[in-house]
């Protein structure tokens, strides 16, 4: 019997003025990847999505940005700026997926939500900063099982700005206020 091992390695340069560690993140991406071959599977992530946007438009538990979220739901939201969902492998993602925008305000109830509501779909969570590599690689997670990315499709010099800056949260948050969150903190406090 003989058993052959390959190893590939990805050799990335990171550009080090880049780096340097943030004071705080404040924004995250959510994939919630599938299958998109497996009947399934698709469902499962069609009927994710489904739940998320009516915990942020009917429940209003949370703020979260994906395809689907509207000016109604989140008011000021340019929706114009939503990546579409993905049919197939695009970028980094090497399947189906669908992208969700969290600021750091909702982090917390976002992550319970997938923890409990995610069932066998793999989801990664990385926050936004000035390195997209370092993002995607030593500071992303996983829930469920995790999916080789597809680095090349970045440079070492990319960085997503903040996202959603109309929302006034996340990055884009006044350092005094809590952005559209105002009036509910207000209002229990």
């Amino acid at each position: 019997i003989v058993v052959k091992i390959e190893c590939h390695l990805l050799q990335v340069t990171v550009n080090k003025t880049r780096s340097k560690p943030m004071a705080e993140i404040k924004e995250f991406h959510f994939h919630v990847y599938w299958f998109q071959n497996d009947e399934n599977s698709v469902t499962l992530a069609t009927s994710l999505r489904e739940r998320l946007l009516k915990q942020v438009s009917r429940e209003k538990n949370f703020v979260a940005v994906c395809h689907g979220v509207t000016e109604e739901m989140l008011p000021g939201l340019e929706v114009r700026n939503i990546p579409p969902v993905n049919d197939h492998p695009i970028g980094p993602h090497p399947c189906g997926s669908f992208e969700v925008w969290v600021p750091k305000e909702s982090f917390s109830q976002v992550m319970s939500f997938f923890m409990r509501e995610r069932g066998l779909l793999s989801i990664l969570i990385h926050p936004l900063t000035q390195n997209v590599i370092e993002d995607h690689t030593k500071s992303a997670m996983w829930l469920g099982e995790p999916f080789r990315l597809n680095l090349n499709t970045f440079s070492p010099d990319e960085a997503d700005p903040p996202q959603y800056p109309e929302l006034k949260l996340g990055y884009s948050a006044p350092e005094s206020q809590y952005g559209i969150f105002t009036s509910f903190k207000n209002s229990i406090f």
